[in-house]
């Protein structure tokens, strides 16, 4: 199987838009990898093979009611679910210790309010419902709409119900990983870049290809 560099999946956009040479969309094709693997990663289209370089998981050995992930400009939380790279949640597991093998299902808000009001809601005795994104009394995102220009600054919260079921137990939170443009390598000094292969299905690579390319033609075609 033929070994996919960074710099090879951009100079295949490239040709595809003719502009081999770069002189006009290199900076354009760069973006638009990172912009496809996340989109088509965020819509649900890949099979777990194909990016085995962005699925992550991570143990929590003693969760209390709630887990947080922060964004990657507040840097007054750190955790180990790296900010706002964390693309897609997968699914939460338990790691069964002396009590009770536990049943995560994740809930929706309307869901989870509703348990409040009718007990046909409530979870079975082995259960534990988790909710994504519901913020306690007291925390708010920050709104564009009011003309704030700073970054979202509150953590995303998982909620557990009920809580005392889950506090002190060991999960595991399986999720998607955006990746970092940064730590990526197009060029260096001796002539190498990042390697796709392995991190991303040579399918999975000519999808974000494929992406890319099109959405330039769409530019073009509208300019």
């Amino acid at each position: 199987m033929p070994i996919m560099t960074y710099k090879n999946a951009v100079q295949e956009i490239l040709m595809r838009v003719n502009d081999a040479d770069g002189d006009v969309y290199l900076q354009r094709s760069k973006d638009l990898i990172f912009e496809g693997m996340n989109i088509l990663a965020s819509g649900g289209d890949y099979i777990e093979e194909d990016i085995p370089g962005m699925i992550k998981s991570i143990m929590f050995p003693n969760v209390s009611n709630q887990i947080i992930w922060t964004p990657p400009t507040d840097i007054d939380f750190v955790d180990d679910l790296y900010g706002g790279q964390v693309l897609k949640l997968l699914n939460i597991t338990h790691i069964q210790g002396d009590g009770i093998a536990l049943s995560l299902k994740r809930i929706s808000n309307e869901y989870f309010d509703k348990m409040n009001f009718d007990s046909e809601y409530d979870p079975l005795s082995n259960e534990v419902f988790y909710v994504i994104n519901r913020l306690n009394d007291g925390w708010e995102y920050n709104d564009p709409t009011d003309g704030n220009i700073e970054p979202m600054a509150y953590p995303v919260y998982i909620n557990f119900s009920p809580q005392d079921r889950i506090e002190s137990e060991a999960v595991k939170l399986q999720y998607i990983r955006s990746p970092n443009p940064d730590s990526w390598v197009y060029d260096s000094d001796d002539g190498s870049s990042s390697t796709m292969s392995g991190y991303l299905s040579l399918p999975f690579i000519y999808k974000v290809i494929d992406y890319a390319a099109e959405k330039i033609k769409q530019e073009i075609a509208g300019a």
